[in-house]
């Protein structure tokens, strides 16, 4: 599948909106409302994200997908 004329992809580092992002899915995934940012990164820390993830930046700088 590619992508949008202007968007690409990266590896994601938490620097991004990662953790939001993360927080988001698992709130939606198994509907755990109390989820915090801290509780979704420490889930993730021993995941290499650079393997397992790709960031899509929207042409302003957030993430798109």
């Amino acid at each position: 599948m590619g992508l949008p004329q202007g968007h690409y992809s990266r590896p994601p580092v938490l620097g991004d909106a990662v953790a939001d992002l993360l927080t988001g899915c698992v709130r939606v995934d198994v509907s755990a409302e109390d989820t915090s940012v801290e509780r979704a990164l420490d889930d993730w820390r021993d995941v290499n994200l650079a393997d397992k993830a790709v960031l899509v930046p929207a042409q302003d700088g957030t993430v798109a997908g």
